[in-house]
């Protein structure tokens, strides 16, 4: 637990803190008086309100004691229930020392007050006559120093012999006495002084309060504030003497007059160390009044590192100038001529000069642009089948953090792939018919106000396939790649689809030009023709004028076994008619059997006027004129003969020409006959035979 006692210390302790921090922070409101003491004593602090191995302060050679108190009054105040203050004593060896602390006690016990018993705060080493054995006393915090008023007596043991003095703390009782005793003295003052610089030799007159019978002295020095002393000033120390029946005392301090602009300052006068009269006002202020004109430089200077979209601040640099100190906004200064981390806007240079706040230059204006930010962008997929226009580059581009207004910038193409069309607005253009892939596009953007302040960006964008786009007619067949998706066509087959594209559509003469199903004739022609254009068996031979397709030839359009080609003959347009009747053979039922020179056989015939096998059909017999052929019933009698069959209208056609019983012309019954086929092949006689079969 804390006792009494150690609180009651701490409270004083804080007192004596906080009264010396106001005396040092508001001197101007403050009064330095004191008061001379002609004696006292010095000991230890044995325990409250006693002091052991007590001696006079004389005995130890000692003079000039005082006590000082930084007041806001003319006299002496107490904070709580001490009197703060300073002791100021000259030891043996002429020094003077001050020791501060506050006054706790009297001595000695009663109602008579002798003796204020001050505690330090704080120690000193101060040098003795070696009368106390030593040529030093150390006054430590757990000291007491007795102070005795002119004319008062202390009973303690002679100097030779250290006592014991003791006494109690009636403090209130203290400050009376001491006040009283400062009123016994004349005081001692001092004034301000406001001079010009050129004054030249300035006279300090000291003021006594009263004539005195006796001779008054006391001490004075000067002291920097914010003049310094050799360059605005001489400093001095001294005694003054006020002789018997004076009042006033008087010393010069020279001031001295440079050439430099400054502002106004001020030096201190201190008097201390009176003797015969107390100080009622110690300190005195000169203040200084400059002479000189403000000459400074206009100040120079740049942005030497601008806001970029990662660093959104700027850099200014003043060119250095002496004796000066910088700022880029006329309020706050500083020694250094960079200033970093400046936000955008303009500035005006200025400069002070560090002697006089007052004198000040403003030079040039300078600015830090605003960051124009130019953001990658990426668009795609686009068609670009049809063509197609992005939404603008400068959505996401930025001018001080926000985004840009079109007219705030000028916008250019720095590199643009043909096809691809920068517009004003931001926006891209991409020409119809641009394949499928990646592009990039660089532009770069400049502010309309600050044309050097420009950003540069690139955009990428994705040109699709045709057929990722619905609405494409990718394979220009007049139906859309959505349609045909649905109707389950394929979109990427210009012949596969579900109708046919009228004349009158846009895609119609490319479509008209193919021939989808293969069969030699454009898909128009077969509109023309009333044939229809997938129908490879449904065409007109005549209007042939595209080569015919592998699908086509290998084809059997009428299901005989007979491949389109190998019935179609040696001219495309006029396609081989074994029986004479109109009809191709590739368009007409002709069983066969095949021979080694190609010769096919349909050994059946119907001759019925359908356009079928109404004649008896050997295919590529014309390739062989010198030919005969012969037919028998199945009883051998022979019923038609004929040389050079299949030429000049020679077709067996279920009529009788045989030499033979029955009569010529006459139709033969329906049933099987038997033929024989002779023809010469390069010089080489063959035969085949075979039966045939009639029906009508």
């Amino acid at each position: 637990m804390i006792s009494i006692q150690s609180l009651q210390k701490f409270i004083k302790l804080f007192v004596l803190i906080l009264f010396l921090f106001l005396q040092t922070n508001f001197t101007f409101a403050q009064n330095n008086i004191s008061v001379p003491f002609s004696n006292g004593f010095v000991g230890d602090n044995t325990a409250n309100n006693v002091s052991s191995n007590s001696r006079y302060l004389n005995s130890l050679g000692w003079t000039n004691v005082q006590f000082t108190q930084n007041s806001p009054q003319f006299i002496f105040v107490a904070q709580g229930n001490d009197i703060p203050g300073t002791v100021l004593i000259t030891d043996f060896s002429g020094i003077q020392h001050s020791i501060p602390g506050f006054i706790k006690w009297r001595a000695p016990s009663g109602n008579n007050i002798t003796t204020p018993v001050f505690v330090p705060t704080s120690g000193a080493s101060l040098a003795t006559n070696s009368s106390n054995g030593s040529a030093t006393y150390n006054i430590t915090t757990l000291t007491y120093i007795g102070l005795t008023f002119n004319g008062q007596t202390l009973p303690i043991p002679t100097s030779s012999t250290p006592g014991e003095v003791t006494g109690n703390a009636a403090t209130s009782g203290i400050l009376d006495a001491l006040n009283a005793y400062l009123a016994s003295f004349p005081s001692i003052s001092i004034n301000d002084y406001t001079v010009n610089e050129n004054v030249g030799s300035l006279l300090i007159t000291v003021s006594l309060s009263a004539s005195s019978s006796q001779n008054i002295t006391v001490n004075f020095s000067t002291s920097n504030n914010t003049a310094t002393n050799g360059s605005d000033y001489t400093t001095i120390t001294g005694t003054l003497t006020f002789l018997a029946g004076q009042t006033s005392a008087s010393f010069s301090i020279q001031i001295i007059d440079d050439l430099t602009f400054e502002p106004t300052e001020t030096f201190n006068i201190t008097l201390s160390n009176s003797i015969n009269a107390s100080i009622l006002d110690g300190s005195g202020i000169v203040t200084i009044l400059d002479n000189d004109n403000c000459t400074l430089s206009t100040p120079t200077g740049s942005v030497t590192a601008q806001p970029t979209c990662a660093t959104t601040t700027g850099t200014i640099v003043f060119t250095t100038q002496s004796g000066v100190e910088y700022s880029i906004n006329g309020t706050t200064y500083q020694a250094s001529p960079t200033f970093t981390g400046v936000a955008a806007g303009n500035y005006t240079l200025k400069v002070r000069s560090t002697s006089d706040n007052t004198c000040t230059t403003t030079g040039s204006t300078v600015t830090v642009f605003i960051p124009l930010c130019a953001i990658t962008d990426t668009f795609g997929p686009v068609n670009g089948y049809t063509g197609a226009t992005t939404a603008s580059v400068l959505t996401n581009d930025t001018l001080n953090g926000v985004p840009v207004v079109p007219s705030q910038v000028v916008l250019s193409g720095v590199t643009v792939p043909n096809g691809f069309t920068l517009n004003p607005n931001g926006t891209i253009t991409i020409a119809p018919g641009t394949p499928a892939g990646n592009y990039s596009v660089t532009y770069r953007i400049c502010e309309v106000l600050n044309p050097t302040n420009c950003d540069t960006a690139t955009v990428t964008i994705t040109v699709g396939s045709c057929l990722d786009f619905a609405s494409n007619d990718c394979d220009q067949d007049g139906e859309s790649n959505g349609t045909e998706v649905l109707n389950g066509t394929n979109p990427g087959d210009a012949c596969s689809y579900t109708n046919t594209p009228p004349i009158s559509s846009a895609v119609y003469a490319t479509w008209s030009v193919l021939d989808c199903d293969g069969d030699g004739v454009t898909n128009g022609q077969e509109i023309i023709d009333g044939t229809n254009p997938k129908n490879p068996c449904e065409s007109n031979p005549i209007n042939i004028t595209m080569p015919l397709s592998a699908a086509f030839l290998n084809g059997d359009c009428d299901n005989d076994g007979l491949s389109n080609g190998d019935e179609m003959g040696d001219n495309i347009n006029n396609p081989n008619d074994s029986n004479g009747n109109g009809i191709p053979d590739y368009l007409e039922v002709n069983n066969n059997s095949p021979s080694e020179d190609d010769l096919e056989v349909f050994n059946a015939v119907t001759p019925n006027s359908n356009g079928e096998n109404d004649v008896f059909v050997i295919r590529n017999i014309q390739n062989f004129p010198d030919n005969n052929l012969t037919i028998f019933n199945r009883w051998g009698v022979l019923v038609y003969e004929a040389d050079g069959y299949g030429q000049n209208g020679k077709f067996f056609k279920g009529i009788s020409e045989g030499r033979i019983t029955i009569k010529k012309d006459d139709q033969l019954p329906i049933g099987t006959y038997f033929y024989i086929l002779r023809y010469t092949n390069n010089g080489n006689t063959k035969e085949r035979s075979g039966y045939l079969y009639l029906n009508r």
